[in-house]
């Protein structure tokens, strides 16, 4: 199936560059040839896309992994929490908020290191921004995960301390982002 796609769109590239290349198109045709490049940059740009998104991929799987399990540990531990301790779990809310959640981490993620891509001429903004906010993207499932432990534990874990530092962090960092 993914054969046949790359080359269908390969196909069809070919055919609007020839479109584009041929002197033989009398002058009327520049509608044709407008079309031509439309067709070209529209099969490109996904494949230039695609093989970013595949580089950065290759090049950052210890990040991916930890904010994909993160996501899958709150969908976890938030779907025991509303099942058992807070009795409303919903099929729908627990699916809606999965999806939810798992598509603001994937658009804010890619925003943030587009944010590190734009200034990659300055190393230090760069190492700065690259941790804060890739912090930020993993913190996100993470604090939820947090919060459901101490409702199953009944606040027990983790211990308040250290939760509250948390928190109050968290919050801090909000704020300041608010001002």
């Amino acid at each position: 199936m993914l054969y046949r796609m790359k080359l269908m769109i390969m196909t069809n590239i070919l055919q609007s560059l020839k479109i584009l290349v041929s002197t033989s198109a009398p002058s009327g045709l520049t509608v044709t040839k407008l079309n031509a490049v439309l067709k070209v940059a529209f099969f490109i740009s996904p494949l230039t896309l695609f093989a970013t998104l595949e580089n950065w991929a290759l090049d950052n799987p210890s990040y991916i992994t930890f904010v994909m399990v993160a996501i899958f540990f709150d969908w976890f531990l938030g779907s025991f929490k509303h099942w058992l301790w807070l009795k409303d779990f919903h099929w729908r809310e627990n699916i809606k908020g999965i999806i939810v959640k798992s598509a603001l981490v994937l658009i804010i993620g890619f925003i943030f290191e587009g944010l590190k891509h734009l200034t990659r001429d300055v190393s230090l903004v760069v190492t700065w921004l690259t941790m804060v906010l890739r912090l930020t993207v993993f913190l996100y499932p993470a604090m939820s995960v947090i919060r459901s432990s101490r409702v199953i534990s009944e606040g027990k874990f983790p211990p308040s301390g250290i939760y509250n530092a948390i928190e109050k962090w968290a919050e801090e960092l909000g704020n300041k982002q608010k001002k």
